[in-house]
């Protein structure tokens, strides 16, 4: 596709057919996996995924899901409440606690391409995570920044410091 601004012809990225072209590299592979009992083949089969895979991680013009655990807040503080969350910035997991479940249960895992603790301040979040967004759109390409939670999670003081 292309859209007109100012007279000039500008193209828009496709994210669609980049999915469906991971899709059929995925189900080739997996197809390859299923139907062939020779190792190499299934290792050959295994490095085509592994690319696929590689491919999206490196594509900028993919979706990403990214989540910022806010500073508990003066009154949070106050009440001496626990925090129930913990960030891991090198593998992209959130872990939650369940504050009144059995203390031997433990922490239900979730991953996400990239996640900022109560610790990370506005810079690094916009550079990361805003910057290449807005870059692109100065180039002429389509972009969203969608922040989105309960009330009271943290929108706005990631939006606005």
């Amino acid at each position: 596709h292309a859209d007109k601004k100012d007279g000039r012809r500008r193209r828009r990225p496709q994210i669609q057919p980049a999915c469906h072209s991971l899709g059929r590299q995925v189900l080739q592979a997996v197809e390859a996996g299923l139907i062939l009992e020779d190792r190499g083949k299934m290792q050959a089969a295994a490095k085509m995924v592994a690319s696929a895979v590689s491919a999206v991680k490196k594509d900028p013009e993919t979706v990403k899901v990214v989540v910022r655990c806010r500073p508990m807040s003066r009154k949070e503080v106050e009440d001496a409440r626990n925090r129930i969350v913990e960030m891991n910035d090198g593998t992209g997991e959130v872990t939650v606690k369940n504050p009144e479940a059995d203390p031997r249960e433990p922490a239900k895992p979730f991953t996400f391409d990239n996640v900022y603790d109560w610790n990370s301040n506005q810079e690094i979040v916009f550079e990361q995570t805003a910057q290449p967004i807005i870059d692109s759109v100065l180039t002429g390409y389509n972009g969203t920044v969608f922040a989105y939670g309960q009330t009271g999670t943290g929108k706005t003081h990631t939006m606005e410091g």
